[in-house]
């Protein structure tokens, strides 16, 4: 069986059961890799469960405690800065992967020289709903309307396919070849919201190729409950970053040789998140994002980047 010298990043703040979740999966699964969990200050007992673990000889387990809470982005940082294995992932604790994950990606085109590649993914809402087959509506229409036959081992540059910008930005679909994500720099801003948003760009801005595993199945479970306390429900003043890291993003893109096809897929990556921000949010916030964003568009428009009459939330054509 061919080796896959892989490093996994958890980051986890009072999340002691879903980490715990992953080191059955890891021990279960037979494959020799590198846990690497950062706990964000949890008070649930997280570091002693860790402490206790019982894991077999094939994963290597390193723990780190902030000192004080940081946030996701931070927390992802010092365990990239930990990674030792020629490939990386970051995980969350309210993930889990598909027993057939090692699988499809073995068939992968890191194989090929691909900088990272992107998958699928179940969007569940418990653990009695793992295999879902539903992503979030952009990313569905994305997946569904690429069609190459690419498998397995074909890889991509971003003049090919530039409407890959648009897929959603998570940290957890995506594996990387470790000396890539070291030599392009890609980290994760100081911003308790959206601060996948960067790294999700940077990361497509900087790769030679990249692979599409778009003829595999999901290959991980991402858990979002209804009105619990995560990232995804939150409502307030930390969403206001979006707006600070996409202009980030419009500098790089500035400079960079695609820029004329880079900057209608941020125009309409940024229509769709604002769209997605302020569809249920409270009257009083959908109007401090709505004024956020006609700012930020009004800045692109004195750059020379022209946003085109399109339906807010249109994002894929």
């Amino acid at each position: 069986m061919q080796k896959l010298p892989i490093s996994f990043v958890i980051t986890a703040y009072n999340d002691v059961e879903g980490v715990a979740r992953h080191f059955e999966y890891f021990a279960a699964c037979g494959e020799a890799v590198e846990l690497i969990v950062i706990d964000d200050c949890s008070t649930d007992g997280l570091e002693m469960m860790v402490q206790g673990a019982r894991l077999p000889g094939s994963v290597k387990l390193r723990f780190h405690r902030n000192a004080e809470n940081r946030g996701a982005g931070l927390s992802r940082n010092t365990g990239l800065a930990m990674v030792e294995r020629d490939y990386m992932m970051f995980l969350d604790a309210d993930d889990l992967l598909t027993d057939s994950f090692f699988h499809y990606l073995r068939l992968s085109p890191l194989a090929n020289g691909a900088d990272f590649v992107l998958f699928k993914y179940h969007l569940s809402t418990g653990m009695d709903q793992r295999h879902s087959y539903t992503m979030h509506p952009v990313d569905n229409r994305f997946f569904s309307n690429i069609n190459l036959c690419s498998y397995p081992s074909r890889t991509f540059a971003l003049e090919e396919i530039p409407s890959v910008l648009r897929t959603v930005n998570f940290p957890w679909n995506k594996v990387y070849r470790t000396e890539f994500i070291w030599r392009a720099g890609i980290r994760f801003p100081d911003y308790r919201m959206h601060e996948d948003i960067l790294p999700h760009w940077a990361s497509f801005l900087a790769a030679k190729r990249f692979g599409i595993l778009h003829w595999a199945p999901p290959l991980i479970h991402h858990f979002e409950a209804p009105r619990a306390k995560r990232a995804t429900n939150y409502v307030g003043e930390h969403r206001l970053a979006a707006f600070e890291t996409l202009l980030d993003v419009h500098a790089r893109n500035q400079g960079h040789p695609l820029a004329a096809i880079l900057h209608p897929e941020l125009i309409s990556f940024s229509e769709g998140l604002v769209d997605w921000m302020t569809r249920a949010a409270p009257a009083e916030w959908g109007q401090r994002y709505t004024a956020a964003a006609a700012e930020f568009f009004d800045r692109l428009a004195r750059d020379g980047v022209t946003r085109p009459a399109t339906q807010m939330g249109q994002i894929l054509a």
